[in-house]
């Protein structure tokens, strides 16, 4: 036990040991209320470089940010892990200053940890975001709908509504201006924003 305590809280894996404590704090906040752990990222994915391959490869804006995190986070925690106790003897490891070997561990396994999330995430997408099949974005506009995370402001939002009796649809929205929306709360479609894909909502409380 002692010697599995020293190993945490040793150089490298002390780095995602940290973030991983990090994640299950903001997990038991989620779980509280007090965080909402729905948000999926909003992100212009053809403007970031690189981005535009990895991110969508992630599930961003798509899956929740703390699932992806999560996979991330743990999945190099693992590798970490495992380098530090089969690599870091290794004599071409061993004979660097910590702060080198440990670095080049920590580098290597984020790429690593990155690949093995995305496909951990991969088979995970269907079950997050509805589609929307044949409808078009003027189909919703003016229509009510429930908000599923747990707020909504000008950068973030999700909601589900329904056309006729078919399958429900999760839309991306956002609101202008303060409001008290929150998981469960009703909502009014407004408009639709074409750049950045997604819907104006209002309080919407059905007469």
């Amino acid at each position: 036990m002692i010697e599995m305590f020293e190993t945490l809280v040793s150089f490298p894996v002390v780095v995602p040991t940290a973030l991983l404590a990090v994640l299950l704090i903001l997990g038991l906040f989620a779980m509280l209320g007090v965080l909402d752990a729905h948000h999926t990222g909003e992100f212009d994915f053809d403007a970031h470089g690189p981005a535009g391959e990895l991110l969508p490869a992630l599930g961003f804006g798509r899956v929740p940010i703390y699932l992806i995190a999560s996979a991330v986070v743990f999945s190099w925690w693992v590798l970490v892990m495992a380098a530090q106790l089969f690599l870091l003897p290794l004599p071409l490891l061993s004979a660097l200053p910590i702060w080198l070997s440990g670095s080049i561990i920590l580098l290597f396994t984020f790429y690593l940890a990155i690949q093995i999330a995305i496909r951990i995430i991969r088979p995970l997408k269907p079950y997050f975001l509805v589609p929307t099949g044949g409808a078009k974005p003027v189909d919703f506009i003016g229509r009510p709908c429930k908000i599923i995370t747990g707020s909504v402001d000008a950068r973030f939002g999700q909601a589900e509504v329904r056309i006729d009796s078919g399958a429900p649809h999760i839309l991306q929205v956002y609101t202008v201006g303060e409001n008290d929306l929150k998981r469960g709360s009703g909502a009014l479609i407004l408009s639709y924003d074409e750049q950045r894909k997604r819907y104006e909502v209002e309080p919407y409380v059905p007469g």
